[in-house]
């Protein structure tokens, strides 16, 4: 979203970062999508698992497609590693 010619422009992402309420990062390798998805796909499984009970006392925000919270979330992370395969 913040390319210029291909390249990663850094004022134009402080920029975006600020107007979507995200930290302002003080390097590339520390705004580098690629590895945030790493972190996530890292992280996310055994939070939302460590934090279950919880999020299934919340309700679903797309009733429609999931029961609770927790199904929303787990529905959204599985459908995301899916379109991320080869």
């Amino acid at each position: 979203m913040t390319l210029v010619n291909r390249q990663c422009e850094s004022h134009e992402d402080q920029l975006y970062r600020q107007g979507a309420n995200m930290p302002t990062v003080d390097s590339h390798f520390d705004a580098d999508t690629a590895r945030y998805c790493r972190q996530m796909l890292r992280i996310a499984p055994q939070r939302m698992l460590a934090n279950q009970k919880a999020l299934t006392a919340f309700a679903s925000p797309g009733a429609g497609a999931a029961n609770s919270l927790f199904t929303f979330l787990a529905q959204r992370f599985d459908r995301r590693i899916s379109s991320s395969l080869p």
